[in-house]
Formats: structure tokens, C-alpha cells, sequence
């Protein structure tokens, strides 16, 4: 932040060395713009989730709550199937419908899909 305030530009070599802390911490919170059905932006935003977003193995092992509501310890594994859940959806006039997605686990699987239950879902 300070090199940015100081010349008006970052080195590209100096965001990839903060970029996966800084969003690891919540520090930063990128925006993107994405049209899904003409596929504007879609290509920055994978790059940029390639690039920077921090894998499981940067975490290691997260606590989580069990179905007994007790604390389980649960290790980055990649034969482990998607969880998640969609938490959110925004009905706009503009751009039609945004879901919003918590992602708890998801295998490294190519081209895989899983059905997202909503909040509520039967």
C-alpha cells in the first residue's frame, strides 16, 4: 500500500509476493465484474484465482463443527467431494440472479460438478 501511495504504481513482483497473505488475513477484498452469459471478465477473474488465491495447503488443517456440535479438525485432502451451500440470492433487474456461495471443502477434480443446496432447500 505504501509503494502504491508513494509512486502511483505496484510491481507486479511485489503483489505476487502480499496478494495470498493479504487475502489469506482478509485484508483485502478484490471486486470483480463478471457477466457470466456474455463471459465478459471471466477470463481476469480465474486468472486472478489462479494466481493469488491461497490453496488449502497454505491453511493446513481447519476446526470445524460436526453434526454432534462438537469441534472436528478437518486436513486439506483432495479426494474430499464439494461442500458448500448457497446462503444468498439477490433477484436484480439488470443482471438477473446472483448467488451468493460459502465453499467449505472442494476436491481438486477437473470439470466436476456438485449440486449446491440453498438455505431452506427440500
Amino acid at each position: 500500500m505504501e509503494s502504491y501511495l508513494e509512486s502511483g504504481s505496484v510491481a507486479p513482483d511485489a503483489l505476487d509476493a502480499v496478494m495470498p497473505k493479504a487475502l489469506s488475513q482478509g485484508t483485502v477484498y478484490p471486486v470483480f465484474f463478471v457477466d457470466s452469459m456474455s463471459g465478459l471478465g471471466v477470463p481476469e477473474l480465474a486468472r486472478f484465482i489462479e494466481t493469488y488465491f491461497p490453496t488449502d495447503r497454505v491453511h493446513g488443517a481447519r476446526i470445524a463443527t460436526g453434526a454432534d456440535a462438537k469441534d472436528i479438525s478437518v486436513a486439506p485432502d483432495p479426494a474430499i467431494p464439494f461442500g458448500g451451500f448457497v446462503f444468498k440470492i439477490v433477484h436484480d433487474k439488470a443482471v438477473g440472479e446472483i448467488q451468493y456461495v460459502r465453499i467449505f471443502a472442494a476436491g481438486s477434480r477437473a470439470r466436476a460438478s456438485s449440486p449446491i443446496p440453498t438455505v431452506g432447500s427440500r
